[in-house]
């Protein structure tokens, strides 16, 4: 056999092996969505993004409507994906960044926000803080709250964020496995307890 067929067919050999890969990991995530809507009686979707297919979980939790799916950023070279928790009409009438530096906070930078620094030890090396209104925030931010954030420093990466009315916690990367989820669900419950604080 010449060189050039060996060639040809690593590269489609290759090609199958990441195909059935990226299919796999799609199957099992979409498997890991439904695993968490159906055991919290939350409802499942898949919709069509871009020409793709994201996983969303609709639910409610403490009267606080929500939404768990996927958001790509960038292009196809340069893209990644974030797993995202979305309450819209929130109550919160100012904006604000919660978290680890990522895409979303340097948005933040763009919205007009302010660093800010809050006198807790804990949160102020572990996150970065940022508002459109400073007083507002830091009436927001109540001892047991800020207890909440505290405990949860290690467990926290992503950025809890508020833009006009849409709150939302960000997460760089897909959840694959059943501790991400549990993780998650942890930043679905400080997220309600967040939006709880603002009724």
């Amino acid at each position: 056999m010449s060189t050039n067929y060996l060639i040809i067919i690593s590269v489609i050999l290759i090609t199958v092996f990441v195909l059935i890969a990226v299919f796999n990991k799609n199957k099992l995530k979409l498997k890991l969505f439904k695993e968490f809507a159906d055991k919290n009686g939350f409802e499942f979707h898949v919709v069509t993004s871009n020409g793709k297919s994201v996983p969303q979980v609709l639910g409610e939790r403490e009267s606080i409507l929500f939404e768990i799916t996927e958001i790509v950023v960038g292009t196809n070279t340069e893209s990644k994906i974030y797993s995202v928790i979305r309450i819209y009409n929130s109550s919160f009438t100012f904006d604000f960044n919660i978290g680890k530096e990522n895409f979303f906070s340097k948005i933040a930078n763009k919205l007009g926000v302010e660093d800010v620094q809050i006198g807790h030890h804990k949160i102020d090396s572990n996150f970065r803080l940022a508002t459109s209104n400073i007083s507002a925030f830091k009436s927001f931010l109540e001892p047991n709250l800020l207890h909440q954030i505290a405990e949860n420093t290690e467990l926290i990466n992503g950025s809890f964020e508020n833009d006009k009315d849409q709150f939302q916690f960000a997460y760089k990367g897909e959840l694959l496995t059943h501790q991400q989820w549990s993780v998650f669900e942890k930043m679905l419950d400080l997220s309600i307890e967040m939006n709880k604080s603002k009724m």
